[in-house]
């Protein structure tokens, strides 16, 4: 997530969630992504839940540090789960770029919800290549992100300005130098192994090939409301 977008998202939700909510942030990653790695995350949206006493879970198909609840939202059985914490909103941020069926994976949210509740969603809009692991270059406007969620409503949404890349990666050099040098070795590894999904590969030495760091950078990002 980039911080001109934390920062948009915390300040277009934070008069919408009150003590005793529940907010359910599908693909949360880790703590340590939330909370280290890209701090703003954690710092610009969720710290003012929690301050208001918000009930916050953070629900991953992987079992790691900082992940509430385990699962795959697209399984029946989990949805109704989840369904059932009966959540004011579901927070879906920088995820559908990387799925192949995004049709399913919006409908199951949709699912988990009852009307009224909201939907909280961004993807980025003018930004690299990034596979995690697969990214499907699904770059949307405001109202195709929107389109993508049936029958809600959109309450505000916006294409956020996210500065250059070259601002972006100073400002994660300068929050986790430690970080920032694992990811470049882990890249330089990378380049050596084409043998291992070639395409991948080729598309990630393509995109370094291309980045330009006065590149601006920006984000598309909504409130919904399901109907």
């Amino acid at each position: 997530m980039l911080l001109n977008e934390s920062l948009w998202l915390g300040k277009h939700t934070n008069k919408l969630f009150n003590e005793k909510d529940v907010l359910l942030n599908i693909g949360s990653s880790t703590g340590e992504y939330r909370e280290n790695i890209q701090p703003h995350i954690d710092t610009n949206i969720f710290t003012q839940f929690k301050n208001k006493g918000v009930k916050i879970y953070h629900v991953d198909i992987k079992k790691d540090d900082g992940v509430d609840i385990v699962g795959d939202v697209c399984n029946s059985n989990f949805i109704s789960k989840l369904k059932k914490l009966k959540p004011k909103a579901i927070f879906c941020f920088n995820l559908l770029e990387h799925l192949k069926d995004r049709e399913s994976f919006c409908s199951a949210l949709l699912e988990i919800l009852d009307s009224g509740t909201f939907i909280i969603a961004s993807c980025p809009k003018n930004y690299p290549y990034h596979p995690d692991p697969i990214d499907t270059m699904f770059r949307p406007t405001v109202n195709e992100l929107a389109n993508e969620f049936i029958s809600t409503t959109l309450v505000k949404g916006e294409i956020v300005n996210c500065g250059t890349m070259k601002q972006k990666l100073k400002y994660e050099r300068n929050i986790n130098i430690t970080t920032w040098l694992f990811n470049k070795i882990k890249f330089i590894i990378r380049l050596f192994l084409p043998f291992y999904k070639f395409n991948d590969w080729l598309l990630l030495v393509s995109g370094e090939k291309r980045i330009d760091k006065n590149q601006i950078l920006s984000a598309t990002c909504v409130v919904l409301q399901k109907n």
